[in-house]
């Protein structure tokens, strides 16, 4: 792959994985340059045991969180509004649309209430849509802890958005 097919690819997705973290956008772009050009020159360390989207996301959460801890000597998890959730199926009622949005931006607003160990959880399965033996993978954490930290998570959110949400199953 060229670098150009690779920049192509890879760079938009890697961006909202380091602007997460690091609330830069200078920082985020800097971070993906690294990312790419690491792998580019080191093609050959991508073992494929996952995708390489899965790869270079990892190498991302590695690299902000090496630049956070530069910073300001521990890394912290950020979690944006810039992504709008859906929740429920597919189908939206026009005269339901409007209560909808502000749903979404209750449970945005409930994640962003979660400890960072949960959040980002929350942020790659349901945002990203990574299955959680991926998580495992990019964060460096044991599956086991991932489902756990994904079921604490979910208590909490439910708990939060019980008002919300009333009896719907989250």
């Amino acid at each position: 792959m060229t670098m150009e097919e690779l920049i192509e690819a890879y760079a938009d997705y890697c961006y909202r994985v380091a602007f997460i973290y690091v609330k830069d956008h200078g920082a985020a772009e800097e971070i993906v340059q690294d990312v790419l050009l690491a792998h580019y020159r080191n093609e050959h360390a991508f073992e494929q045991r996952a995708s390489l989207r899965t790869y270079l996301a990892k190498i991302t959460v590695h690299k902000s969180q090496d630049y956070l801890r530069k910073k300001k000597g521990k890394w912290r998890f950020f979690f944006t509004k810039e992504k709008e959730v859906d929740i429920g199926d597919s189908t939206i009622n026009p005269a339901n649309l409007y209560g909808r949005k502000e749903r979404n931006g209750e449970v945005v607003d409930a994640v962003l209430q979660l400890d960072e160990k949960y959040r980002a959880i929350i942020l790659f399965h349901y945002f990203e849509e990574y299955t959680l033996a991926e998580i495992s993978e990019i964060l460096s954490i044991p599956l086991n802890t991932v489902k756990t930290r994904h079921q604490r998570a979910k208590q909490q959110l439910k708990q939060s958005l019980k008002e919300v949400y009333f009896d719907e199953e989250f």
